[in-house]
């Protein structure tokens, strides 16, 4: 990007510095030249191509909207970019922490969320701080009673750079012989905030209370997972809150 605009810039300054005894390099020159001549008959040819050509000054606005115009699609281009490059890292950073999970990895689990984060942040007893967040998970970490896996489905970027929001489905799955329902499903939203260190780490984290999830839902989480970031983000068939049909 930098070099088509280095050479656009550079197009530009020729332009900018073409003269009037020079028609080659400024066509726009040699038509103006010519309708010098047709309206001061009586002035030399000289005289002509001194009425038809432009000040420096007068091109000088014309050079430095064009100017202004390539940096303000340059940051743009810029911007766009850094937020995909933002939003893509969370994406797999959210991946990573739902498998800490299921590895059973309670330092890896922890590695993911800030000293100060909040957990059930939507509720009336929200977990503050993250050794009381790795207690009320323990369960779910050790997946000997109850099972929890998810996944992004969107991941959003803030203005602050720093901040961006992922949220999608959670399937909870009952492991005890005789459980019903044995599958819940539960849309999530997780904060990430990424610290002066570049790591990606949880701030807030929240979701609704769930419903009991039918044999359809469960194939459709397990079709909606995408392994990699793309601008084409699954939708959340899995969240539709009519109950699907029994099967």
């Amino acid at each position: 990007m930098s070099m088509r605009v280095g050479a656009f810039m550079g197009s530009v300054a020729a332009r900018g510095k073409c003269h009037c005894g020079e028609p080659s390099r400024c066509p726009q020159t040699a038509l103006r030249q010519k309708a010098g001549e047709l309206c001061h008959p009586a002035l030399s040819r000289r005289e002509a191509r001194k009425h038809a050509c432009g000040s420096p000054l007068e091109a000088a606005p014309m050079l430095r909207f064009l100017f202004l115009a390539v940096l303000g699609t340059t940051a743009t281009v810029a911007h766009a970019q850094t937020a995909e490059t933002s939003r893509c890292a969370v994406w797999q950073r959210e991946l990573s922490f739902a498998a800490s999970v299921e590895r059973h990895d309670e330092k890896a689990f922890a590695e993911h969320i800030e000293s100060d984060a909040v957990f059930a942040a939507n509720t009336a007893r929200p977990q503050r701080g993250r050794a009381a967040i790795v207690k009320q998970w323990k369960s779910l970490l050790e997946g000997k009673s109850v099972r929890v896996r998810w996944y992004p489905a969107w991941v959003v970027q803030a203005g602050d750079p720093s901040v961006v929001l992922s949220s999608g489905p959670a399937l909870l799955e009952n492991l005890a012989p005789n459980a019903n329902p044995r599958y819940t499903l539960i849309a999530f939203s997780t904060v990430w905030h990424r610290g002066s260190d570049g790591v990606w780490r949880v701030m807030f984290d929240g979701g609704d209370e769930g419903r009991a999830a039918t044999a359809q839902d469960v194939a459709n989480f397990e079709t909606g997972r995408r392994a990699q970031c793309s601008p084409d983000l699954v939708s959340l068939a899995t969240l539709d809150r009519e109950p699907a049909a029994q099967h």
